[in-house]
């Protein structure tokens, strides 16, 4: 009788076991899925932030130039004016 119960307890716990197991297996697997598209999403925000910031450093390139320009044209006007004043004086 005790030997019996003590087998069908162990046949129980294994059978428990396996499930769990198997839950367990289960899960890892949803969260490894999970985990997959995070990283696709980490990946696709990366890449759009990267794209932006690309954006970001060619349009403040494009605005430095535009002032280096327009002070080498101030300067340029400003020794034509003088130029001029020195022969209109």
């Amino acid at each position: 009788m005790h030997r019996e119960l003590h087998h069908e307890l162990h046949h129980n716990l294994n059978h428990e076991m396996h499930h769990e197991m198997h839950h367990e297996q289960r899960l890892q697997h949803d969260l490894n899925h999970e985990m997959h598209h995070e990283m696709h999403h980490e990946q696709r925000l990366q890449h759009d932030l990267n794209h932006e910031m690309h954006h970001e450093i060619h349009h403040e390139m494009h605005h430095e130039m535009h002032r280096e320009l327009n002070h080498d044209l101030n300067h340029e006007l400003d020794s034509l004016s003088v130029f001029r004043g020195v022969f209109t004086g």
